[in-house]
């Protein structure tokens, strides 16, 4: 059986839902899951890159990011550049357009 340990919801601010997304992971225990960042950001139609800055530092440049764009990018986006602070996005084709990711600690 795998154990799980989920943080008090009383302890997490429910004003900021992204805030209380990334405590609720930085608090849990998930056997064979390390952390987790969740996040939005938007581009414009002339960015072809773009730097996501998470609020709290990845313990390493070892995890994977997944991100979704919110609408019809209408080509192709992947992220680069990995460092504990971010990542950097960049797209095929340029949009007025939000995404939402996830970068996920590798383990």
């Amino acid at each position: 059986m795998v154990q799980h340990t989920f943080p008090n919801i009383k302890d997490l601010n429910p004003d900021d839902l992204l805030a209380a997304i990334n405590a609720m992971f930085q608090l849990s225990d998930h056997a064979g899951i390390g952390e987790f960042r969740v996040g939005r950001f938007a581009v414009t139609i002339l960015e072809m890159t773009h730097f996501v800055t998470f609020a709290e530092p990845m313990p390493d440049t070892g995890y994977e990011v997944f991100m979704l764009p919110l609408g019809n990018l209408g080509g192709q986006f992947w992220a680069t550049n990995l460092t504990i602070n971010g990542f950097t996005a960049n797209f095929s084709s340029g949009a007025n357009i939000t995404f939402s990711y996830m970068a996920v600690e590798d383990t």
